[in-house]
């Protein structure tokens, strides 16, 4: 993969921050509901393909069930992991979004209460993009 992937987990941001995506600039905000008492249970990741490509994702940690943030993190990381295979391995960045996405799900379910999360992923190419998702986050392009 090129450049240097980037994990927001646990985040509680004061300002967006401009991180490097392939051919161009991802902002990333992330900070719990205000009035919140618990800490944030979403984590974003900026995967950098190649000089014209990222994939950037988000995990929302499902509130209210214990283990929301772990999960949300895991997910993320356990995708960073299967994307860098594929590629590494020549394969195309689809295959290894959509073995993140299995790995991850057999992952949680395995720990058994490790919690819940939704995930959102753009896989960015030229001026391409290819959303995916599990659960209810949803991805808006404007």
């Amino acid at each position: 993969m090129s450049g240097k992937a980037r994990f927001f987990i646990l985040s509680d941001m004061e300002c967006p921050v401009a991180v490097p995506a392939g051919a161009g600039i991802a902002e990333v905000f992330s900070a719990p509901r205000p009035g919140r008492r618990e800490g944030n249970e979403d984590a974003v990741a900026i995967l950098p393909v190649n000089d014209g490509s990222a994939v950037l994702a988000l995990a929302d940690g499902a509130g209210g069930l214990p283990g929301g943030r772990k999960a949300s993190a895991r997910s993320l990381e356990i995708l960073g992991g299967a994307l860098f295979r594929a590629v590494r391995r020549g394969g195309e960045v689809r295959h290894g979004i959509l073995d993140g996405f299995e790995e991850a799900n057999r992952a949680l379910l395995a720990d058994g209460g490790c919690g819940a999360t939704t995930l959102v992923v753009a896989e960015i190419a030229g001026n391409t993009i290819r959303p995916y998702h599990a659960g209810d986050s949803g991805l808006l392009l404007a």
